[in-house]
């Protein structure tokens, strides 16, 4: 499936040219040439191309969500799936991988949960027919529900993704919120459990993820003020579940995630996530899929080389990274401000990727300024929020 041309809303472009903006002006002309490269660095809900050489360094940026898996350049992207009646609103949502060469979009996963109430709704409501394109729908529906999938980390050949479920209806006792992980197979496309993932250690990463669970709960049934009774109560809206997970790096290694979904109308919506557990070194874990991503000391994040190492580390607001070149003996050279996360980084110069290649990566950021409502950037938002409170 290729995907199709759209245009961005112009609060959209101006948006992003104020951003541009900005990483533009944090780079000023240093007083020692950077050496001649070109890196593709993936941050933020963005990716950007930084040329340095004699000058300052040139920086674009593009809405794009960009990653790597098997020596191929691959766009991640959303589409809207809209079911929806005169009176009642049903949107899902689709999660695609766009290989930036072939032009071939695969769809990596669909969250079907507001489609499954719109079938439901349907049969319940024959006197109120799916809405066609021009029709108006009701700005108080009777029933409004949406689902919507972002991607979290690409860790080998797996990606993590959060998928969130809100459920509005005229009776409030029956809203629903829910927020889930879960990984996808980029190899395959398509929905991976944790066995898939951990193999034969499957028994034992769960009982370690229950036994971390355990902990966070005796952590918090022991603190004897106010507060820490009402969350001691909230946190049985938060039975360990397994099946909600993602993976991340943890000192270089692949790690499994468990983030347990908050449950019941005082909790829905909000997850615990639980600390990291190292997977050691599995198979899939191979010099392709660790390519690209950094070493870190606590906060700063450097990608080594043999002539100069390519270092990120927070600003002064905490808000953001650095990105710089170091070389032995001499000055670092500031090259771009950039959002957090800073993910990874590729050298894109002509001495290490293919004309092809990089003739598409070229095309894909030039396309990325013409999105629009039917086909959006894939975006990572912040982390979901957990917090024991009692809601009123």
């Amino acid at each position: 499936m290729s995907r199709p041309p759209v245009v961005l809303s112009r609060a959209r472009r101006l948006g992003l040219g104020v951003l541009a903006a900005a990483a533009l002006a944090a780079c000023g002309v240093p007083e020692d040439p950077a050496p001649a490269a070109e890196f593709l660095v993936s941050a933020g809900d963005s990716a950007f191309w930084i040329t340095t050489g004699a000058g300052p360094a040139r920086v674009r940026r593009a809405p794009l969500w960009i990653v790597r898996h098997d020596e191929r350049f691959l766009e991640l992207y959303t589409t809207d799936d809209d079911r929806s009646h005169r009176q009642a609103v049903f949107i899902g949502q689709r999660l695609w991988a766009r290989d930036v060469v072939a032009g071939d979009s695969v769809l990596l996963a669909a969250d079907t949960s507001a489609l499954a109430l719109e079938a439901d709704y349907a049969r319940r409501t024959p006197w109120d027919p799916p809405a066609r394109p021009d029709d108006e729908v009701t700005d108080a529906p009777s029933v409004e529900a949406t689902s919507d999938l972002y991607p979290l980390e690409v860790v080998g050949p797996f990606l993590g993704i959060e998928v969130r479920t809100d459920v509005e209806t005229a009776d409030s006792a029956r809203h629903r919120h829910e927020v889930r992980h879960g990984v996808v197979d980029l190899r395959r496309g398509r929905r991976v459990s944790l066995p898939d993932v951990v193999g034969a250690k499957v028994n034992q990463v769960v009982a370690a993820g229950e036994a971390a669970w355990r902990r966070a709960r005796d952590s918090v049934r022991a603190e004897a003020s106010e507060a820490g009774r009402a969350a001691s109560e909230a946190f049985g809206d938060f039975p360990f579940d397994p099946s909600s997970f993602s993976l991340t790096v943890a000192d270089g290694a692949p790690a499994v995630v468990f983030t347990v979904p908050g449950r019941g109308t005082r909790s829905g919506g909000y997850v615990l996530p639980l600390p990291p557990l190292s997977l050691g070194r599995p198979a899939w874990w191979t010099p392709k899929a660790r390519a690209g991503l950094p070493t870190d000391s606590a906060d700063t994040l450097r990608w080594p080389g043999d002539a100069y190492a390519v270092v990120a580390a927070p600003d002064s607001t905490g808000e953001a990274m650095r990105l710089s070149v170091h070389r032995a003996g001499r000055r670092p050279i500031a090259l771009a401000r950039l959002p957090r996360p800073v993910r990874r980084l590729w050298r894109v110069d002509a001495a290490v990727l293919d004309t092809t290649t990089r003739a598409a990566l070229g095309r894909a950021f030039n396309e990325a300024g013409r999105y629009g409502d039917d086909v959006r950037t894939a975006r990572r938002l912040a982390p979901s929020p957990f917090v024991l409170v009692t809601r009123p």
